[in-house]
């Protein structure tokens, strides 16, 4: 595939951009629905299927936790 956004410099640039999308991403309900559905697909066949679960359950209480420290990807 050719990228077809703006090319990254660096990992750190990449990891910016990551976080910048994330938060993007958690203001939308319906991706959050999706996220969430995704990584319970994950939680599936291994000893801490439980704590899986109850982790991606409680995504939105984490995301709302860290948000203050997403605010600024260049903060890192």
């Amino acid at each position: 595939k050719i990228p077809t956004g703006e090319v990254v410099a660096s990992s750190c640039d990449e990891c910016q951009t990551l976080v910048q999308r994330f938060i993007e991403a958690s203001k939308d309900p319906a991706k959050m629905a999706a996220l969430k559905a995704i990584l319970s697909e994950m939680c599936h066949g291994h000893h801490y299927s439980m704590e899986c679960r109850l982790v991606v359950s409680k995504l939105d209480f984490f995301i709302a936790k860290l948000m203050p420290y997403l605010q600024d990807s260049r903060a890192f």
